[in-house]
């Protein structure tokens, strides 16, 4: 249905992480920062093992939209992409759930 907005939710496991770094979103949507590393979606650690954590956000967006995106790791003056293509979503009426174990390059 036409102005119906879904919850986008994001799960990255599996990126070692050292003081000073954060798991961020980014892709091509304004919801997801339109590729602009300032503008992505902050995520929050939910869960670790030693420097292995579990960080999970959510995001907004139109029901019917599609996105690519990549988990970013960023901080200490460095960001870098997950390997790869990009992954893709297509939002619906119900919560999507975009779940990954990236490799970051």
């Amino acid at each position: 249905p036409t102005g119906t907005v879904t919850v986008v939710n994001f799960v990255i496991d599996g990126i070692s992480t050292q003081p000073g770094q954060s798991v961020k979103v980014l892709g091509s949507t304004t919801e997801l920062g339109s590729w602009s590393v300032p503008n992505a979606v902050n995520l929050s650690v939910t869960s670790c093992a030693g420097s292995v954590c579990r960080w999970s956000g959510s995001v907004t967006m139109n029901a019917g939209a599609s996105a690519e995106w990549k988990a970013i790791l960023t901080g200490n003056g460095v960001t870098r992409w997950q390997c790869g293509a990009n992954q893709k979503l297509t939002v619906g009426t119900d919560p999507v759930f975009a779940q990954t174990s990236p490799q970051i390059c």
